[in-house]
């Protein structure tokens, strides 16, 4: 008689990682408390922006920071969570409770240095009233948080700056016209934090991981 073969074990079974987790150990992170580390980590980390006069974070510098201050990452892309985020700081700035200038107005897309658009929506949730001039309302600001934060102030206080980056309409050329100048060399990258990806001050140190 033949024996017939020992059955297959089943699969390992799979384990599949928590779409929001601790980074310490890889938990699983309910979404709504994720939200509130975020939300307390963002006010902490826009907080310290502000003490640099003409600073601004990106999504993806501030989304770094969130998780290396709050010990809580996710795998969601960026888009399904951040604008999540920026509304609870908005909320919170705008609560006279709070005493926080409008600190959502620092964070800026890194493609065109515009801010998103539920800023605007923000805006017209806390006050009533939607800026016709998003990028302006958000440059003054802005300005309020470095006057009410900036560690390097200007003496005449400062002034509204646009961050957001147009693309003027190409003019028609025509015989008389000037030969073009040549473009400027690019500005150096700024320095970041390497623990929290923030830009460093102009002192070289990191106020976020202070």
């Amino acid at each position: 008689m033949v024996d017939s073969p020992a059955p297959a074990a089943p699969p390992a079974a799979v384990t599949t990682p928590p779409g929001t987790y601790r980074t310490a150990d890889g938990s699983a992170v309910p979404f709504p408390e994720a939200l509130d580390a975020w939300t307390s980590a963002a006010l902490a980390v826009l907080t310290a922006r502000a003490r640099t006069y003409g600073a601004t974070v990106t999504y993806g510098d501030l989304a770094r920071a969130l998780f290396a201050r709050s010990g809580v990452a996710t795998r969601s892309l960026l888009q399904n969570w951040i604008g999540d985020v920026l509304a609870r700081v908005a909320d919170a700035c705008a609560d006279p409770s709070n005493d926080h200038p409008p600190l959502d107005a620092l964070v800026i897309r890194g493609t065109d240095g515009a801010v998103g658009g539920g800023y605007a929506d923000a805006v017209e949730r806390n006050t009533g009233t939607r800026p016709r001039d998003v990028e302006q309302h958000a440059a003054e600001a802005r300005l309020a948080c470095y006057r009410a934060l900036s560690r390097d102030l200007p003496e005449d206080g400062g002034h509204p700056v646009l961050t957001a980056r147009t693309t003027a309409q190409p003019r028609r050329r025509t015989a008389a016209a000037k030969p073009a100048k040549p473009a400027p060399a690019p500005e150096p990258l700024p320095a970041v934090c390497p623990s929290c990806f923030t830009q460093l001050p102009r002192s070289g140190q990191c106020d976020t991981c202070d």
